[in-house]
């Protein structure tokens, strides 16, 4: 794990730039920053970089930019099966010099192309020079784990895994894209884009090719291909494959372990592959005990034999780090969740280097509970009785998360909130949290926006969407702009390399081929993984209920948060741009009376305030502090 950044252009880039890019983003990658230059014609150059985190052959043998001859590869992540790659290579006679997945990469490129790519297996997103058919090829890993941020100023094409990085060598910061910061307040993420007008993402699956500077085509090389009636009993030695091949490190390598089924399953994996005690770590948050899960935790790890570790801290000491969290994004991102995944993060760094976890499951078999939304909704009524009935009466209902009562209103009013007259728009619609329409905060120019926005996601999807039309949106839109984000970002901050082998790319393609019922039936959520593998784990952890990685962000913005939050939602007046100031001190007062729990609108207004004040004293490129937490 790393990050990368560089420069093409028409004439040659100063080292030195490329490097002052690099050091925007150390924190990825602490053990090495190097960058160098190459021209594949007079009029064809790049400046090319990384900062690595070493992970497979630490030796600097193994360092990037990595070249044999003509050839040279710089990429951030792993190619998780480059052992089984590399043996079939030195059948066919090629020798090795070092023991890394770069090397084996970057021979198998050179020998077939850019179309090898369909052979690499992992998380990755880098830069392939091929100067003896004077090409550039650009890439990112087929579900879009790692990043890919690109730029073009003047005759300058820059790309980087942050924007900061970008952002640290170019003239000016760029506007903000009104549509972008529309979509933020919408979703709480923005899906593909960039909050920097003119700056995009390489999509997932894409991989760019530069035969010159202004000669660039864009196309996709991965073609997803669900498994067509797959067989139920493949699902195991494929999960355990996935475990395997993401177990190989030459450093310290441990497990996160929440006690959910996820994580679960992937440390009784890890028991069982692994000669030696696996490494569990998990972090319980002092306070209401619906944020605890440390109980599993302890009950899995005793099952699986692991040696565990376990910290605990309070809520004073994990709020008071909020604003830290925040300083660290570039560009806004509203998933409080984040604070809790840096943390997690950064004292599971203290012990290992790579760290194995459970991401990603929901998205592929069906674990949120919005899936069962469809079903609830069935229960209570045609769609014209829940608009004209029901949806108003609920609409009175106090809520809250201060108690299951609340909590059970909480829900009720948004499913009905979301209910609409097709399952598309539904679903579209459910990926909003929050309890008011997010337009009416937002000034005019950013809220005209919604139709299209809202629009444009429902087309995205059958206008009777099933399950699987719905899981496959959520893989392309929520996994890669909300989940891949939180994780590559609170995992780089801390320095410490994350795998999730339960969106192991064949396991995605292995479950979207499976009847929706495999995956969710009744309120039974992740059927196949319960039935199928379950037997590894004890029953204690297969009937508990499923509770999110959260923390009471909207407790402490009544107590805790509630001066810090205050002054920066309503001392900044630049805000007053993007935001109905007025809509926003109405509901922070219903917040903060209890009335009404607002804390979706509230910290996305928060985050955004936060990101706004760095924009504007351009501060978004520097190396965020280390915190002190």
């Amino acid at each position: 794990m790393c990050g990368i950044a560089g420069i093409i252009s028409i004439r040659p880039t100063a080292v030195q730039k490329v490097e002052k890019m690099l050091a925007a983003i150390q924190y990825r990658g602490p053990d090495h920053l190097e960058a160098r230059a190459y021209s594949l014609n007079e009029d064809f150059h790049i400046t090319v970089g990384q900062v690595r985190l070493a992970i497979l052959d630490p030796s600097p043998e193994a360092n990037q930019p990595f070249e044999l001859g003509d050839h040279s590869i710089t990429f951030n992540g792993e190619f998780y099966n480059f052992r089984d790659l590399r043996h079939e290579l030195e059948k066919q006679g090629a020798a090795f010099r070092t023991t890394s997945d770069t090397e084996v990469a970057l021979t198998l490129l050179a020998q077939q192309g850019i179309s090898a790519l369909d052979q690499l297996h992992g998380m990755f997103a880098g830069v392939y020079v091929d100067r003896k058919h004077g090409r550039v090829h650009l890439f990112r890993d087929r579900l879009g784990k790692k990043p890919l941020y690109l730029y073009q100023q003047g005759d300058e094409f820059l790309f980087a895994s942050e924007p900061r990085a970008i952002l640290a060598v170019i003239n000016s910061y760029p506007a903000i894209d009104a549509l972008s910061l529309s979509q933020y307040f919408m979703l709480s993420y923005i899906p593909g884009g960039s909050i920097f007008k003119g700056m995009t993402q390489l999509a997932p699956g894409h991989r760019l090719e530069c035969q010159s500077p202004s000669d660039r085509k864009t196309q996709r090389w991965y073609h997803p291909n669900p498994v067509t009636n797959p067989n139920e009993e493949d699902l195991e030695p494929l999960f355990m494959d996935a475990v395997a091949k993401r177990m190989i490190s030459d450093v310290p390598l441990g497990a996160f372990l929440s006690g959910g089924l996820d994580s679960s399953l992937v440390v009784a994996a890890m028991s069982r592959l692994s000669s030696k005690k696996v490494h569990s770590f998990s972090v319980r948050f002092a306070g209401p005990q619906a944020f605890d899960e440390s109980v599993f935790a302890r009950q899995l790890a005793s099952h699986c034999n692991t040696q565990h570790d376990e910290i605990t801290l309070d809520p004073q000491r994990l709020c008071h780090l909020v604003p830290q969290v925040l300083d660290h994004f570039d560009e806004p991102f509203g998933d409080s969740s984040a604070v809790p995944s840096y943390l997690v993060a950064r004292e599971a760094r203290r012990h290992f280097t790579v760290a194995l976890s459970g991401d990603g499951a929901d998205e592929v078999f069906a674990g949120y509970r919005k899936y069962l939304g469809e079903s609830y909704l069935k229960r209570l009524g045609p769609y014209w009785l829940r608009r004209r009935l029901l949806k108003p009466l609920v609409k009175f209902l106090p809520s809250g998360r201060t108690n299951k009562l609340l909590e059970n209103a909480r829900r009720i009013k948004r499913l009905l909130d979301g209910d609409a007259a097709t399952a598309a728009e539904r679903h579209v619609r459910w990926l909003h949290m929050s309890p008011i329409d997010y337009a009416s905060l937002l000034d005019p120019v950013l809220a005209h926006h919604r139709p299209d926005i809202v629009a444009g996601l429902v087309e995205k999807l059958p206008k009777h969407a099933l399950l699987n039309d719905r899981l496959k949106f959520d893989q392309d839109i929520v996994l890669v702009n909300d989940m891949f984000v939180k994780i590559d970002r609170m995992s780089m901050k801390a320095s410490l390399e994350l795998r999730s082998p339960l969106v192991d790319h064949r396991l995605v393609e292995f479950a979207n081929g499976l009847p929706a019922n495999r995956k969710l039936m009744g309120s039974h959520r992740k059927r196949i993984l319960v039935e199928r593998l379950g037997h590894m784990l004890p029953s204690s952890i297969l009937k508990r209920p499923k509770s999110g990685f959260e923390m009471p962000i909207g407790a402490w913005l009544r107590s805790d948060l509630k001066s810090w939050a205050e002054k920066e939602l309503f001392d900044h007046t630049e805000t007053g741009e993007w935001v109905n100031r007025t809509a926003l001190k109405e509901i922070w007062q219903s917040h903060q009376s209890g009335r009404h729990d607002m804390t979706e609108p509230i910290w996305y207004h928060l985050v955004f305030a936060h990101w706004l004040g760095r924009y504007q004293s351009r501060k978004l490129h520097l190396m965020p502090e280390s915190d002190h937490v």
